[in-house]
């Protein structure tokens, strides 16, 4: 391995131990630094909570059912990360136990335990859960990056040096033309690289292009040649997706993860659901069953303890242990047979970590969204990887990164991105079949040099003929200056978000709403907050769209797409401050969310101190779509 590459992985292992003390600092701050009162405040924490019910599930894990008395707003969610705490001796004896949410229902929340029982404070009256910190990610990612350090001879090496771009990648002779109808030439040249390929290829997939399409074709393609592959995503949500849309196309798939994180749609395809299935399982319940039984006889013990009470109640949980052993040992044997019948695995990007991929070398991986998972994050499945497929598009969303530094030291550039630039393996999905031609022209000038082109079947698709495509509604001299919330220091601009209700009203008078969908976006949380808020006054609106609207973060709409799409940019201000607006990533994400009508609203003195869009403005002057917010200011 060069020096050079083994300095960039060095780079890479400091900038995740740089983002995983700032992840720890903020949690230390929002949880553990602050009171309890003030953490019910802002629902990190339920407190006090009873258990009402104990069992054990999937794994052998203890499953509690517990509700928060008395009731309290929270922000708990299927799948978050958690903690089960007691208040009393807090920071003693460091009394706090790992969890997952599985299920929330008002009041009631269902969480897992990393453990198989309940220590013994947790008989006190005082427990609480908390909104956890899981360092897990950091381990796993710097102990794939220490894999790839340390690879010599092997094909991970080899892999390595093609990425890095230490050799050139290598690609088979072309022998036969795949037969695939419903992809147009763009596809079907991604698909035929993905093939064709020996190491490493990229499917370059921008707004609207069948990203995800081509992805799955190049899959099943893949699968009429080799037995099993391994397929990833960063977040649970895009591999839920690839889940289902492998079921569709007759795919023999396993949805790794935990059960709190999948979709229930889809909870058929998990390996849970299928061990249940095997011919061993009734073997698997009678053994947990008798741990139950066991356990409970433990606990009898355990209000009034002597000597030989103390003792006997040790022997139960002993034998209890014993015998989960032998559980997890016929588990593992159950679950390897499960696995090796199974044409895709899928799983998020640490999950690919697991134990039971332990030691298994898949012909080819496939990263979808890999523009948007941390680098680190995409090595760990590339360790059990012959071939390296990966899907995305680097000119939307980077990585989430908390700290500042590590971002300015590169850690926001993703693997894929790397890639692209480093070597010419990346085929640009060039068809959108989303938005209408004005609304992809300024994204397709600035990011993608002009070969974007917009299907026959979306060209010319619009709300009417009298019906602008574009809109950019400028408040500049309005006096819709922004304000900060002091708490969170987020901005929301009150003036905006009426002129925006404003335009809306008036659409609605010019158009055949029924049916619509539209999606209100802010790069600001606190302007969606605003915006829901004073949706409430909009009787109009919300009587002519009702559940056909959503109002979100930038973030929140990736991947998604509404008839009608309105952009807060909130910033106005004497400076030329623009700040959140200045990662124009987020914002080709936000104006490639719409479909027939796009509606941006901003202070066009404001940001056009940023050249992005000072450029727009005049994309916007070119297409006549400018419009004054003095237009609506009396309305």
């Amino acid at each position: 391995m060069t020096s050079d590459v083994e300095n960039q992985l060095q780079q890479l292992k400091k900038l995740i131990q740089m983002e995983r003390l700032e992840d720890q600092k903020i949690f230390t701050q929002m949880v553990l630094d602050t009171p309890i009162e003030e953490k019910k405040a802002r629902g990190v924490t339920c407190y006090p909570i009873v258990i009402n019910k104990e069992y054990l599930g999937l794994g052998g894990k203890l499953v509690l059912e517990i509700s928060s008395q008395p009731k309290t707003n929270h922000l708990f969610t299927s799948g978050a990360v958690i903690s089960l705490f007691a208040e009393k001796g807090r920071g003693k004896k460091n009394p706090f136990i790992g969890a997952i949410v599985a299920s929330v229902e008002n009041n009631n929340i269902v969480i897992c335990l990393h453990e198989d029982e309940l220590p013994e404070w947790a008989d006190s009256s005082s427990l609480g859960i908390d909104l956890g910190n899981d360092e897990k990610t950091f381990i796993q990612m710097e102990e794939a990056i220490d894999k790839v350090i340390s690879a010599k001879n092997c094909r991970l090496q080899e892999l390595r040096d093609a990425i890095f771009g230490v050799s050139s990648p290598k690609f088979y002779t072309k022998n036969n033309t795949i037969n695939l109808d419903h992809l147009n030439v763009s596809q079907k040249e991604a698909v035929d690289k993905t093939l064709y390929a020996q190491d490493i290829a990229i499917i370059h997939g921008p707004p609207g292009t069948g990203k995800t399409t081509t992805l799955i074709a190049s899959i099943c393609e893949t699968l009429k040649t080799e037995n099993q592959v391994l397929v990833c995503a960063p977040s649970n949500a895009a591999v839920d997706l690839l889940t289902v849309k492998l079921i569709e196309c007759d795919v023999d798939v396993i949805r790794l993860g935990h059960p709190a994180r999948i979709q229930p749609h889809i909870l058929e395809s998990t390996l849970d659901a299928k061990i249940l299935k095997h011919r061993d399982h009734k073997i698997l319940k009678k053994w947990r069953k008798e741990v139950l039984d066991l356990r409970a006889q433990a606990l009898k013990f355990h209000k009034h303890f002597d000597r030989q009470k103390r003792q006997e109640r040790k022997e139960k949980f002993q034998e209890s242990r014993l015998l989960l052993k032998e559980i997890e040992r016929l588990e593992k044997a159950m679950c390897n047979d499960v696995l090796h019948k199974s044409q895709a695995i899928i799983c998020t990007l640490t999950v690919a970590n697991s134990k039971i991929l332990q030691n298994i070398e898949f012909p080819v991986v496939f990263i979808d969204e890999a523009a948007q998972a941390l680098e680190g994050a995409c090595w760990i499945p590339i360790t059990k990887a012959r071939k390296v497929v990966m899907a995305g598009d680097h000119c939307q969303l980077p990585p989430t990164v908390k700290s500042r530094q590590a971002s300015k030291e590169g850690l926001g550039v993703s693997l894929m991105e790397k890639c692209a630039q480093r070597q010419e393996i990346a085929t640009l999905l060039k068809v959108q079949y989303r938005m209408h031609q004005q609304i992809m022209d300024y994204s397709n000038r600035v990011f993608y040099d002009n070969k974007l082109e917009a299907d026959l079947s979306v060209k010319e698709r619009s709300l009417g003929k009298k019906i602008s495509v574009v809109d950019f509604v400028d408040t500049a001299g309005c006096g819709f200056e922004e304000e900060c919330n002091q708490k969170n220091k987020s901005r929301y601009n009150p003036g905006e978000a009426k002129v925006l209700f404003q335009h809306f009203n008036r659409l609605l008078t010019e158009i055949d709403y029924h049916e619509l969908s539209v999606g209100i976006i802010s790069p600001y949380k606190e302007q969606v907050l605003y915006l829901r808020d004073r949706l409430l006054e909009q009787v109009k609106i919300r009587d002519s769209i009702g559940s056909r609207l959503s109002i979100n973060t930038i973030d929140s709409f990736q991947g998604q797409e509404r008839d009608i799409i309105y952009i807060s940019l909130v910033r106005s201000n004497n400076n030329g401050e623009i700040g959140f607006l200045k990662d124009i990533r987020r914002m080709n994400v936000a104006m490639t969310r719409a479909k027939k009508k796009l509606v941006v609203i901003g202070d066009s003195a404001t940001i056009s101190s940023e050249s992005f869009y000072c450029d727009f403005l005049e994309y916007i002057e070119e297409i006549e779509s400018y419009t004054s917010a003095w237009e609506f200011m009396d309305m």
